[in-house]
């Protein structure tokens, strides 16, 4: 009877770590260098809300290149980031990650969702 409940528990041991490491993630870890995918997100947010902003100044007759290079180069120093840093980190995501820059995009949704939501109910 103990070697019974030993095997079970050592079978039960085994189904766990079975279970563990399929759920974990293989894909390969994101190379130095490489913006990690919230702050990515946060930073395409910004981007998407300047892009907005431009959008609205060409329509009302002004010159919205007068104003992009500026407000980009402010979303670069919110977060503390390079262009240079930037391309390089959105280049690996479009050609060796498309899987997380959808889910990247799906964060960026939402985010701008909720702030569209709380600018609404104000």
């Amino acid at each position: 009877m103990p070697r019974l409940l030993f095997s079970k528990k050592l079978l039960t041991l085994f189904f766990l770590i079975l279970f563990a490491t399929s759920c974990s993630s293989n894909k390969e870890a994101i190379p130095g260098g490489i913006i990690e995918p919230a702050k990515m997100s946060e930073i395409l947010t910004d981007m998407q809300i300047v892009e907005s902003a431009l959008m609205h100044i060409q329509q009302s007759g002004m010159n919205a290149d007068k104003y992009k290079k500026t407000l980009y180069n402010l979303i670069f120093e919110k977060h503390k980031i390079k262009r240079e840093s930037f391309e390089k980190s959105f280049k690996y995501y479009t050609k060796n990650n498309i899987q997380l820059l959808d889910k990247i995009y799906a964060d960026v949704i939402t985010s701008l969702s909720q702030k569209q939501s709380l600018i609404r109910t104000q």
